[in-house]
């Protein structure tokens, strides 16, 4: 299926609001993979990209009769993305990846502490996905704009974290 005009997009939204799977399998191939990497990128582990961009998309389709827009869709795959990695950064590194004896006993095993910088880039990147979650009709510029300001948060988190 090829989508060239806004109405299209706005027929195919129309209809994947009403719970159609064709118009939500089209929606999911396009994003992905844009997903997939996106949350690697961020957590460098393949297991979490998988599970989370899952995760996106069962959002996508729980939420589906809430979105009228392409920016609704997108604000959802946006959310469902910081959500992801907000949780896994939260969590750590994945169980079985070699991390080592000295970070495990300098978090307490299971126990994660933060530092005050990493912690004011979780509430930075907490802060900004309720403003995601506001959006109201912005444009796809504007959309990957705030993406990529996203990115650079959660890269600084990272950096603090590791």
């Amino acid at each position: 299926m090829r989508i060239e005009s806004k109405p299209q997009h706005q027929m195919l939204i129309c209809e994947l609001s009403h719970g159609n799977q064709e118009a939500f399998r089209f929606y999911y191939a396009k994003y992905w993979e844009t997903v997939y990497l996106f949350i690697y990128g961020k957590c460098k582990s393949h297991r979490v990209a998988e599970d989370g961009s899952q995760q996106v998309f069962e959002c996508v389709w729980r939420r589906r009769a809430t979105i009228t827009t392409i920016y609704d869709l997108q604000r959802i795959i946006a959310l469902g993305c910081t959500s992801v990695v907000l949780k896994a950064l939260k969590e750590g590194p994945p169980k079985n990846t070699g991390v080592s004896q000295r970070a495990e006993s300098r978090t307490g095993g299971s126990q994660i502490y933060y530092s005050a910088k990493l912690k004011e880039n979780l509430l930075n990147v907490k802060l900004m996905a309720v403003g995601l979650n506001k959006l109201d009709q912005k444009s796809t510029a504007q959309f990957k704009a705030e993406l990529d300001f996203m990115e650079t948060i959660l890269k600084e988190t990272k950096g603090l974290a590791g």
